[in-house]
């Protein structure tokens, strides 16, 4: 039997529109993920009680940049950042 021409465009959809809401669900993930990294920033930050300027000169980080993590999603820290962050939440 030959494959009619009509069968091939429905095929070639169904796979595209599996892979948009995996696509999709991935963005979503990453998005929470900095969600969650800003929200867990901020709770050890209150914590360990560090205001902003103190957990940024114990960090050896710049203020401003941990305002951005604590609120900006669309902001992702150095690999560098994180360690430092980690290492004085260790430390603390």
């Amino acid at each position: 039997m030959k494959a009619t021409p009509s069968s091939a465009p429905a095929c070639s959809r169904s796979i595209q529109s599996d892979t948009r809401p995996a696509a999709a669900q991935q963005t979503a993930a990453v998005e929470e993920t900095r969600i969650a990294f800003g929200k867990f920033v901020n709770l050890m930050r209150r914590r360990r009680g560090f205001s902003m300027e103190r957990l940024a000169e114990v960090a050896e980080l710049d203020a401003s940049e941990l305002l951005v993590i604590e609120d900006d999603v669309h902001y992702v820290p150095e690999p560098r950042t994180v360690f430092k962050l980690a290492q004085t939440f260790a430390d603390a």
